[in-house]
């Protein structure tokens, strides 16, 4: 999976009209490959190697048209991915009306809607089990995150046992928005246990650069031995890049 808009772009040249640099609507199903080749670099930059499959890549892709006009053009206005996701979501609910030929649906706009009243995941599951002994205790406890997805260690001890390890690989991230496309894709997979931290970091090595990725959590108890494999595998520079994301 592919930000259109890569992460790093947004971060450092659109600044806080970057925001939305996470949205669904800024990704897009590529080949690892390809996805490499693009990095973060600028859709400007990149977009114009593609412009002879143009037709076909809008359309396959559910892409506006304005991507291909700015990439031509070879400047993006300032608020691009604003316009760009305002309107890819026409370009999507087009599409869904056409394939749900005549059923009707609501369109929610959740920019204009709060939070209020609402639990987080880990409250509901709280509230639903009150006055239940908990069978299992299950955290995450390593978070990475990637281009589209995310890989996740995550712990889990039954009372009056020991801790358990399994890897959890999701890359979900568009299931629900093009369904029709991940038909038949295992989009979220997970290992079978292992009984020590050490050998849960060892099934990271099914991506050997795992150490570039984004780190997103490490519990406390996993830090220093996380931090030493990661100066291990990626030197000082990855080490540092780490601590500093995990402040």
């Amino acid at each position: 999976m592919h930000h259109i808009f890569p992460l790093n772009f947004c971060e450092t040249a659109l600044g806080k009209r970057g925001r939305a640099g996470n949205s669904l609507l800024n990704i897009a199903y590529l080949t690892q490959l390809t996805n490499l080749q693009i990095s973060d670099r600028n859709p400007v930059e990149y977009v114009k190697d593609y412009a002879q499959h143009r037709v076909e890549i809008e359309r396959t892709h559910l892409l506006p048209c304005e991507l291909f006009s700015w990439a031509l053009a070879g400047s993006l206005r300032e608020d691009a991915l604003d316009t760009f996701i305002d309107a890819r979501i026409d370009l999507l609910l087009e599409r869904l009306r056409r394939y749900l030929d005549g059923i009707p649906f609501e369109v929610v706009d959740t920019r204009s809607t709060t939070q209020d009243g609402v639990l987080p995941p880990q409250d509901l599951v709280s509230q639903g089990s009150q006055g239940k002994e908990p069978t299992a205790l299950r955290e995450s406890v390593l978070e990475i995150g990637a281009e589209g997805g995310s890989v996740t260690i995550l712990r889990e001890r039954k009372a009056g046992d020991v801790w358990r390890f399994q890897m959890k690989t999701d890359e979900s991230a568009l299931e629900d928005v093009f369904s029709k496309e991940s038909q038949g894709m295992n989009l979220v997979s997970q290992t079978g246990y292992v009984h020590s931290f050490h050998d849960a970091l060892g099934l990271l090595d099914e991506y050997p650069e795992w150490v570039s990725l984004y780190p997103l959590k490490v519990h406390p108890e996993f830090l220093d031995m996380v931090l030493l494999v990661v100066r291990k595998k990626g030197g000082p520079t990855e080490e540092k890049r780490w601590r500093e994301a995990l402040k």
